[in-house]
């Protein structure tokens, strides 16, 4: 439990238990750093001790928040989704695998690390949607000649 990766697995472990047993609402954020420490001791884990989070985006919103913060996590990525299929459906194909690009780097990089607990990272996220949807309006209309 204090190898990066045997801290995942062990806090992972602790996560979805705490998901199944609160899985409604989950158990708020002082509850998941409680739960966080419990592990530690239980773990004897001087790594786990110094964290706070659960190194995995779904885990965490779950166990804080539950199934409606899990839901509403998910419903982020449904969006970046919708607009994917949108700006294809429209004939911007280039900008709509822009987005697919960014929806499966957030998605994937949410299973082992927790993402917004960095305040760069739903920077650099909004910025590159808002340039993805914004991509068919900059473009160069086509000319006549």
């Amino acid at each position: 439990p204090n190898s990066s990766n045997g801290v995942r697995v062990v806090l992972w472990k602790a996560g979805i238990s705490a998901f199944q047993d609160h899985w409604l609402i989950g158990l708020g954020f002082a509850g998941g750093k409680e739960l966080i420490q419990q592990t530690a001791q239980e773990s004897q884990s001087k790594t786990i001790e110094a964290l706070g989070h659960f190194h995995n985006d779904y885990i965490h919103t779950a166990v804080e928040f539950g199934l409606f913060g899990l839901l509403s996590y998910l419903s982020y990525c449904v969006g970046m989704a919708w607009c994917a299929w949108r700006l294809h459906a429209a004939g911007h194909t280039t900008a709509a695998a822009g987005m697919c690009a960014v929806l499966a780097m957030h998605m994937s990089t949410a299973m082992s690390n927790m993402n917004f607990a960095h305040n760069y990272y739903p920077t650099i996220l909004s910025m590159a949607i808002s340039l993805l949807l914004l991509s068919p309006r900059l473009q160069k209309a086509p000319s006549n000649h």
